[in-house]
């Protein structure tokens, strides 16, 4: 019968379309109670329909962690750079810039230099739940930044002020 087993959640992926994150996430739960062992990335690679991996089905759907679409993990950073670092920060703030808005689960990167103290920069980045952040921390770019930020001799004049929560 086709809508037993393992071809009822390739049924439901396969009439879902790119749709409100609410309604795929509620989807992708019923599914992952339904078929327990099957990841993802099967439904991706055998359905028909999907042309664009949706950002949450980065994990296991059998596992009960799974991103809410209202779990966005956020992080403001101030930055204190050194007059003779500017240049240097600056172009790698680009390149992590453009590597985070590529990243699946990264919904948002803006950054910004203080009106009122100049080589004060302000940094607001948007996740979907802190597993994004996770991730976003093991990439190249980011790995750059660490190479720079930890450097003997430090880019900036105060150390880093960091601050994270949940957008509510």
């Amino acid at each position: 019968n086709i809508f037993t087993g393992r071809n009822l959640p390739l049924l439901l992926l396969s009439l879902l379309h790119w749709c409100d994150w609410c309604a795929v996430c509620y989807c992708f739960n019923k599914i992952a109670s339904i078929s327990k062992g099957m990841q993802s990335t099967d439904f991706a690679s055998t359905t028909g329909r999907i042309t664009r991996m949706h950002p949450l089905m980065t994990t296991s759907i059998t596992s009960n962690n799974l991103i809410s679409s209202h779990e966005i993990f956020c992080v403001n950073v101030n930055l204190y750079v050194k007059p003779d670092r500017r240049e240097q920060f600056i172009d790698l703030i680009k390149k992590n810039e453009v590597g985070t808005l590529n990243e699946p689960l990264a919904i948002q990167y803006v950054w910004g230099e203080s009106l009122n103290e100049k080589n004060l920069f302000h940094f607001q980045e948007q996740f979907k739940g802190k597993i994004g952040f996770e991730e976003h921390k093991m990439t190249p770019h980011f790995a750059a930044w660490e190479e720079f930020a930890s450097n003997k001799d430090s880019p900036f004049t105060k150390s880093p002020e960091v601050y994270t929560f949940y957008k509510s």
